[in-house]
Order: structure tokens, then sequence, then C-alpha cells
């Protein structure tokens, strides 16, 4: 069976895409140098974290939708 997908859209704004993009650099250098362990600092892991829980609630949002959507075409059927 396929995995099911889902599209999540969060709206970041200036500040925070450009946090994001600082992020990923400091994550590809850690790569780059094969280093095992990426050090946040408590700022960077605030935002994180933020970003992470605006996507989990959007996630579930949507998850509440198409499950009514979903029930609601179940029933239509009956």
């Amino acid at each position: 069976m396929k995995d099911l997908e889902m599209t999540v859209t969060i709206k970041l704004n200036s500040g925070e895409f450009q946090s994001v993009c600082e992020l990923l650099n400091k994550i590809n250098e850690t790569n780059n140098k094969c280093e095992d362990e990426l050090t946040l600092s408590l700022p960077e892991k605030m935002f994180v974290s933020r970003i992470l829980f605006r996507l989990k609630d959007s996630g579930k949002r949507k998850a509440r939708k198409l499950e009514a959507v979903s029930s609601e075409f179940i029933s239509s059927l009956q």
C-alpha cells in the first residue's frame, strides 16, 4: 500500500525565511565536515520549535478537514 501524503503549508515572514536558510546552511556545513552533531543556540532551538509546532498544527487542521470530507463522502455513498 502506498503511503498517504498531504501537503502542509505555513506562512513565513522574511526574517523567518532567512533563519530557515541560515539553519540549512549550518546543517550543510556540518554535513560537509562529516560531523555527527549539530549545535544550536537557544534562540535557534526556540525558532525551530516554533516552526515545527506551526507545521504540526497546520497538519492537524488539514488532517481534520480531510477526515471530515472523507466521512461526508462515505456517508453520501451509503
